[in-house]
């Protein structure tokens, strides 16, 4: 059985999601869809976050923590909970523990024996590009003293998205060179991964554009109204705090969109102000050629940056395909832009599928097997001694006559867990015991066979037909 908990540190959420066993994905979090959002509120009850906070924060609420990333590395930033002092890395505590006792809730549904909030779990990580090392560094560090184990390296989001897309056979090769366009936040991340004959994928180059990853739309009007806002009142000096107060100005922007797509008149005037001045309104007016205009050049924009992420590397046409996550990507504008690497050769997926990368994470690697013949994994064919050639977490499986075929994970002190089964009475779930040498030509026995902690007895297999560890 898969223990491990896959974690990807999104720009504004934390995913999470484990996979005991072939099948049984599963996000856990809160809210629609499941995550655990990184939008705190602290007061004298302590910390509480949710993505109900989100608005506030984005309209400048100055008790709402919306920038943990940045918090981080801020050695002057504190706060008090319960009167002391903590730090930034303190807010994720309640998310933590939320987070582990989700973790054993739906692990006990899965397991003979129910694991414990407090349990040591091993962990996959991932990043948001926005994420800097620095931070990645005090959230591993601090991660290690809630009791997690780490791997020694991170998975490149890039990496672990198509690592499910290629082990599900999503993609129109199963080996070459493909583009990423990633959309999902309000930056624009950008990378090329390869995928090796023998299904290794690898990032190769990697690129962020802050602000571009939100619908063409909504950031052209964004973008149009600060800076005409700023032209006349010259109250933001820095590129940075004007690209900062664009995204600030993103929800605003859906209500003019709407004021200008629900008129005939070919233009409209609103009332808007830079987020730090609330008392010093502009009146801007939109015309809807102006901002169709902006809008397709940002769409294109987003294409142009991609070719110059490809052009040094390998000629375009070399490319196996792009695959463009996002729901802020999909549209005619974005499709034109992107038409010369061939709209064919375009995979659209939307939001939600930004999860897959936990599956990725959390899917063995190539030659760790994972899954029923037929799902990939060659595995190492041969006689098996129990303990001697197994370590805790190592697979094999057994096939024997007729069809019968059981995978497990081994537990240590010779005991397995059922991962996947066909045409067999034994369940995935179900944990058993095994001694001494399993091999082809001869019959194996599954003493103390016990499901959800009910002995049932004993289970003897017909002659065993192959063995290998996956």
């Amino acid at each position: 059985m898969n223990t491990s908990l896959a974690l990807y540190f999104d720009d504004n959420a934390l995913l999470a999601a484990v996979e005991p066993a072939d099948g049984t994905f599963r996000c856990l979090g809160r809210g629609e869809p499941e995550r655990y959002a990184l939008y705190f509120l602290v007061n004298d009850q302590g910390i509480s976050y949710g993505q109900g906070f989100r608005d506030e924060f984005l309209a400048g609420d100055p008790r709402i923590i919306g920038d943990l990333y940045e918090r981080l590395l801020d050695p002057d930033f504190s706060f008090q909970a319960h009167g002391y002092d903590r730090k930034a890395i303190d807010l994720l505590e309640p998310i933590i523990s939320d987070l582990r006792r989700d973790y054993a809730d739906y692990m006990a549904t899965k397991m003979a024996e129910a694991p414990q909030a407090s349990d040591r779990i091993s962990l996959h990580l991932s990043f948001s590009k926005n994420v800097g090392q620095e931070a990645r560094q005090l959230l591993r560090s601090w991660l290690k003293r809630q009791n997690f184990e780490l791997p020694e390296t991170d998975t490149p989001f890039s990496e672990g998205l198509f690592r499910w897309l290629h082990r599900s056979r999503q993609l129109p090769k199963d080996n070459g060179t493909y583009g990423l366009v990633e959309a999902v936040n309000d930056t624009l991340n950008l990378a090329l991964v390869e995928i090796n004959g023998d299904g290794i994928v690898r990032e190769l180059a990697r690129e962020k554009y802050a602000g571009l990853g939100a619908d063409p739309r909504l950031g052209a009007l964004s973008k149009f109204v600060v800076d005409e806002i700023n032209r006349a009142r010259n109250l933001l000096h820095t590129q940075d705090e004007r690209e900062a107060e664009y995204r600030r100005q993103l929800p605003a922007a859906q209500g003019w969109n709407q004021q200008l797509l629900g008129t005939r008149r070919p233009f409209i005037t609103i009332e808007a102000a830079l987020s730090a001045f609330p008392d010093m309104p502009a009146h801007i007016t939109l015309t809807r050629d102006k901002i169709d205009g902006l809008t397709k050049d940002r769409s294109w924009q987003v294409a142009r940056f991609f070719e110059t992420l490809v052009e040094p590397r390998l000629r375009w046409e070399d490319l196996s395909g792009v695959v463009i996550l996002g729901n802020s990507m999909d549209n005619d504008f974005v499709r034109d832009g992107f038409a010369k690497f061939g709209k064919d050769s375009l995979m659209f997926l939307p939001d939600e599928r930004v999860y897959d990368v936990l599956k990725g994470m959390l899917a063995p690697r190539h030659g760790e097997g994972g899954g029923i013949p037929g799902t990939g994994g060659k595995g190492r064919p041969g006689p098996i001694h129990i303990p001697d050639d197994l370590a805790p977490q190592d697979r094999i499986e057994f096939s024997w006559d007729p069809g019968r075929v059981v995978q497990a994970s081994y537990l240590g002190q010779h005991r397995f867990v059922i991962i996947g089964h066909q045409n067999s009475s034994i369940k995935t779930g179900d944990s058993f015991r095994v001694s001494g040498l399993i091999e082809k030509g001869k019959k194996a026995m599954f003493k103390e066979v016990n499901r959800m902690g009910k002995v049932l007895g004993d289970y003897k297999t017909g002659i065993i037909t192959s063995v290998r560890k996956l």
